[in-house]
């Protein structure tokens, strides 16, 4: 099967490097799926295993904020929102529906929820 797109090449010599738009070329492109996923990541930061857990509960549109409980036992953080990132979910939404339903895991065993995740993801074992 052929490639959907082609990544940029690395940089020889450079482990780690602020992200360009020629990076994130690839991952919007397309209008799939994940693109609302790839979105919240890019703009909030928030870690994947994070934004799976995610419900209608931890969006504060009065504040402009995401609240979470970290899945690595971090505690509690808080990320700034954009309106228009929060605009995609419904006002009436309930609160305990998840952001991201393909996603989502109520799983308790933090082994057992990155298993999930990745298996929901396509991510291979």
């Amino acid at each position: 099967m052929g490639r959907l797109f082609e990544l940029p090449r690395k940089i020889e010599g450079t482990l780690h490097r602020v992200l360009v738009d020629e990076d994130l070329a690839p991952l919007f492109r397309f209008r799939h799926n994940w693109h609302r996923f790839f979105s919240f990541l890019y703009l909030t930061g928030i870690k994947p295993a994070d934004m799976a857990m995610l419900t209608g509960r931890n969006l504060s549109r009065e504040r402009n904020v995401i609240g979470y409980y970290k899945q690595t036992g971090g505690g509690y953080e808080e990320v700034e929102a954009l309106p228009r990132l929060l605009d995609v979910f419904p006002v009436d939404m309930s609160k305990d529906q998840p952001l991201f339903p393909s996603l989502y895991s109520d799983i308790e065993n933090d082994d057992h929820r990155a298993d999930q995740l990745n298996e929901k993801l396509g991510v291979p074992a």
